[in-house]
C-alpha cells in the first residue's frame, strides 16, 4: 500500500470514527436546547420507562399519548392570545363585520397600542363577543384563508417577531422527541379548532387532525350547488378547564401520559395525567424570564398560573422555569 492510498484510508477512518461518535452523541443527548435538571431529566426519564419492553411500565405505541396547551405553553400568549389579535385585525379591516366594534375606540386602541393595558383588559373582557363577529355568517374555508394570510404577515406587536416562527423551540424539540418514540401528540387549546389548524403544522409540525380547540356553533349549507360550512353566533363550547379532559375522553378515548400547559385553565387536563394509572407526567411552563419573553404567574391578566401552580408543587408536577431550564427561547 503505498503513502497516499494510506494517508485516505487513515482519513476515511477517522471522518468515519468522527459521524459514528456525532451520531452517538446526539442519541445520548436529546433536548439539546434544555439546560440540565429536573425538568429535563423527568422528561427524559418517563419517555425511557414507557417505551423499554423490559420496563414495567412500558406502553404500547397505540395508547403513548402526550397532549399540549398551545398559548402560553407552545406559543406566546402575552400581550394577548394570538387569535385575539387576528379578531381584531378583521374587525378593523373587513368591510364585511359590522361597525359597532370599528367605533369603539378601546378596540381601534388594541391595534395601534395607543392605550395598550387599558385596551388589552378591555378587549379580554369582550373576547366572546368579538369571536362572534368574526365568525358570524362566515364559510369555514373562507376563514381558514383569512387566517393563513394573517399568520404569513403579521407581528406580536411588543416582541416585533413573527406569529409563524414565535413557537418554543425546546417546545417544538420536546414534541419532535416524543413523536420519534412512537407518541401521538395532541394540541388542546382553548383557541378554536379551525383557527390552529391552518397554521398548527407549520407553527410546531403537528398534524391539524390532532387539534382539539373551542368549537363555534355551524351550519351546513347549499353554496352554488355545493355544500358548505358556515359559522353561527349563537353557541359556542369552549375548550378550557373541566372542558378539556371531556373533549380528550371524548375525541382520543385514552389518559395521556405526558401533558404540558401553562395556567389554571390547563389545570384539569394536567391533574387528569397526573391521577392515571402507571408511569405519566404533568408539566407546568412557569414564564419566568422577563429579558427572553415575560415573566408572570399569579397576577397575569393573560395566562394566569397560581392554584395550578401550588397544586403542581405539592402533586411534584414538573415545573418548567424558563430562564433556568431553557437554553433558547426561540
Amino acid at each position: 500500500m503505498n503513502n497516499f492510498i494510506g494517508k485516505r484510508l487513515l482519513i476515511s477512518m477517522l471522518g468515519a470514527c468522527l459521524l459514528s461518535s456525532l451520531s452517538i452523541a446526539s442519541e445520548g443527548s436529546p433536548l439539546s436546547s434544555w439546560n440540565k435538571g429536573y425538568a429535563k431529566s423527568s422528561i427524559i426519564s418517563v419517555v425511557k420507562q414507557v417505551t423499554d419492553t423490559t420496563s414495567k411500565f412500558y406502553v404500547s405505541k397505540q395508547e403513548r399519548i402526550a397532549v399540549f396547551d398551545l398559548d402560553g405553553t407552545l406559543i406566546p400568549e402575552q400581550p394577548m392570545y394570538s387569535k385575539l389579535y387576528f379578531a381584531l385585525l378583521e374587525i378593523n379591516s373587513s368591510s364585511r363585520l359590522s361597525s359597532q366594534w370599528r367605533k369603539d375606540a378601546l378596540v381601534t386602541s388594541g391595534i395601534s397600542a395607543a392605550e395598550p393595558q387599558k385596551s388589552r383588559e378591555y378587549i379580554l373582557k369582550h373576547d366572546k363577543e368579538l369571536m362572534f363577529t368574526v365568525h358570524n355568517g362566515l364559510m369555514k374555508d373562507n376563514y381558514q384563508k383569512d387566517v393563513l394570510n394573517w399568520f404569513d404577515k403579521s407581528l406580536n406587536p411588543q416582541s416585533h417577531r413573527q406569529f409563524k416562527s414565535s413557537a418554543y423551540k425546546p417546545m417544538k424539540q420536546l414534541i419532535r422527541y416524543l413523536e420519534k418514540n412512537g407518541f401521538k401528540v395532541y394540541i388542546v387549546t382553548g383557541t378554536d379548532t379551525d383557527f390552529v389548524r391552518p397554521i398548527v403544522q407549520q407553527l410546531v409540525g403537528v398534524s391539524p387532525t390532532h387539534v382539539i380547540g373551542t368549537q363555534f356553533g355551524k351550519n351546513l349549507i347549499q353554496d352554488n350547488g355545493n355544500l358548505a360550512i358556515t359559522y353561527k353566533n349563537d353557541s359556542m363550547f369552549y375548550n378550557i378547564q373541566d372542558n378539556k379532559v371531556l373533549n380528550i375522553d371524548s375525541i382520543i378515548g385514552i389518559r395521556p401520559i405526558i401533558a404540558f400547559g401553562n395556567s389554571d385553565d390547563d389545570m384539569s387536563m394536567l391533574r387528569w395525567t397526573d391521577e392515571s394509572k402507571g408511569l405519566h407526567l404533568s408539566g407546568l411552563i412557569h414564564h419566568t424570564d422577563a429579558k427572553r419573553e415575560w415573566a408572570y404567574d399569579r397576577k397575569g391578566k393573560v395566562g394566569k398560573l397560581d392554584k395550578a401552580l401550588e397544586y403542581g408543587k405539592t402533586h411534584h408536577w414538573t415545573i418548567v422555569d424558563m430562564k433556568k431550564d431553557w437554553k433558547t427561547i426561540y
